[in-house]
């Protein structure tokens, strides 16, 4: 018998039927969210040193580890190798100090954070939200410190700064060059707490151990981190995303405080709370807030499934009791470990008395030279209103006065110019009446001068030769010779007066 062949045959993709339902992916098959890792960044050796004890702690939580890297920059080679594996290391300004620090020099720690800019970018590359750690007054952190924060300012990305102030016993030339950083961080930061080494007496006996008091520093600082990494990253009933951390830490150069208390439980709690809560942490505390004033207030609940709502009310009126102006948000977050413990992280964010009180003053003088300026516009409006509305009032009483007046003048203005135009027509009239006086007399002289004066009844002129256009001068001489005789006997009439006459008449008839 033959073998049969099998048959390879291409399996066909089955293209759903129009009309019938697909079903939906899973929600464990759908894209993952990617939450938002934070960077630690130690600046100098003994931030690195802080890092190394946080990374322990920190590293035993395993939701927790996986989102949080630890980086520290230094010049100085042998302080970078002390340093364990969880802390990666980034040497700079190898080529200037041949791996051996600045030796205190702020300048040249400046100088060599500039010139290897490119390895601190690549630590701030890809990270969303940084913590950078530094202990001020030392001549690398605090001459680099200032180039880093402002790298990652103008990368716009969020940072806030734990500083760690130096001992009294260090000398005041350390503190004035840590308070002279501190200044020039700030103004690139978001928000910044100080940390006084000083405070640690408050918690160690005078025989504690020189190793064992630096590390109670570092284990405070890692449990208030762990607090705050929790709240972030732990899934929760009210969860507090990663846009409440930028919202409560958004703005420059703010302080601010972060606590995070283990309590046994709602009891022990409400009696730690019995008087001023803020007070009671400050004491169990490094950090100092005596005169600082809290804007925002972002705290988180962390205990088991047990956890009643009157427990959380009770903690919440708490933290407003004590500051009614502060814009607050919470979470609430489960962990089964916790039992029947009460874990409480609280992060504040404000400003000091003396700057706020500053601020408001301004305000308050912005508000006044705004507010003068309203009320004496306020006030020119009024009285220009006032003076107006006494106008419209006099203006109705006073209109049968006004129009008499109105009427008095235009009669007075009509009789004027009655006067005027009087005036004008009888100079014109007299202007007339005299020409037709001159001309008249003028008519007159030309008459008598003609016919009377140089006319004798004796003596007959031949009129043909007078009317005659075109005269010979015979005719010329003759009439001239008449004339003559006539202005004579005409002047002789003259000088003789009147009265006498007629005696010189009498004489002749005798």
């Amino acid at each position: 018998m033959k073998a049969r062949r099998k048959i390879k045959t291409k399996k066909v993709k089955v293209l759903p039927k129009k009309g019938k339902k697909v079903k939906l992916k899973d929600s464990s098959e759908l894209e993952f969210v990617r939450l938002p890792y934070i960077r630690f960044i130690g600046v100098g050796g003994g931030a690195g040193s802080i890092l190394d004890e946080v990374s322990k702690y920190i590293s035993k939580n395993p939701k927790i580890k996986s989102k949080v890297e630890f980086y520290c920059i230094n010049s100085d080679r042998q302080a970078l190798k002390s340093l364990s594996s969880r802390v990666r290391k980034v040497l700079i300004g190898e080529k200037i100090t041949g791996g051996f620090g600045t030796g205190g020099d702020t300048k040249l720690a400046e100088q060599i954070a500039n010139q290897d800019i490119k390895k601190i970018e690549q630590v701030i590359d890809n990270r969303d939200f940084f913590v950078v750690v530094s202990c001020l007054g030392g001549g690398f952190s605090s001459g680099a410190l200032p180039v880093l924060l402002k790298n990652i300012k103008e990368k716009k990305k969020k940072s806030i700064g734990i500083f760690t102030m130096p001992f009294a016993f260090e000398g005041q030339k350390r503190m004035t060059v840590a308070k002279k950083a501190l200044n020039e961080a700030k103004d690139f930061v978001n928000a910044f707490t100080p940390i006084y080494n000083e405070k640690i007496f408050d918690f160690i006996d005078k025989n504690t151990p020189l190793t064992m008091a630096f590390s109670m520093i570092n284990r405070k600082l890692a449990e208030n981190l762990e607090g705050f990494l929790e709240m972030i990253y732990l899934p929760g009933l009210i969860n507090i995303d990663f846009a409440d951390l930028n919202t409560t830490v958004s703005g420059t150069g703010q302080l601010f405080y972060l606590y995070s208390i283990v309590f046994d439980d709602m009891a022990s709690l409400e009696k730690f709370s019995e008087s001023s809560f803020f007070v009671k942490i400050n004491k169990y505390s490094l950090q100092s807030h005596e005169k600082f004033v809290p804007e925002k207030i972002l705290f988180n609940i962390t205990a088991d499934e047990s956890l009643k709502l009157y427990d959380v009310s009770s903690i919440s009126n708490i933290i407003i009791r004590e500051n009614p102006r502060a814009k607050v948000i919470f979470g609430i977050s489960y962990n089964k470990k916790m039992k029947s413990k009460v874990r409480l992280t609280i992060i504040l964010v404000g400003r000091l008395k003396e700057v706020l009180n500053q601020a408001e003053k301004k305000k308050v003088e912005i508000i006044s030279q705004n507010s003068g300026e309203n009320l004496d516009t306020a006030k020119n409006k009024k009285e220009s209103n006032g003076a107006s509305k006494i106008e419209k009032v006099e203006k109705t009483k006073s209109k049968k006065q006004v129009d008499q007046k109105v009427k008095r003048k235009k009669a007075k203005n009509k009789k004027n110019q009655d006067k005027k135009t009087a005036k004008k027509v009888k100079v014109k009239k007299n202007k007339v009446g005299d020409k037709k006086e001159i001309k008249n007399k003028t008519a007159s002289i030309k008459r008598t001068s003609k016919k009377d004066l140089f006319q004798k009844p004796e003596a007959k002129i031949n009129k043909s030769i007078i009317q005659k256009k075109r005269r010979t001068p015979l005719d010329v001489k003759e009439i001239r010779e008449l004339e003559n005789k006539t202005i004579e006997e005409q002047e002789n009439k003259w000088d003789i007066p009147a009265f006498l006459l007629n005696n010189e008449v009498k004489k002749d008839d005798k």
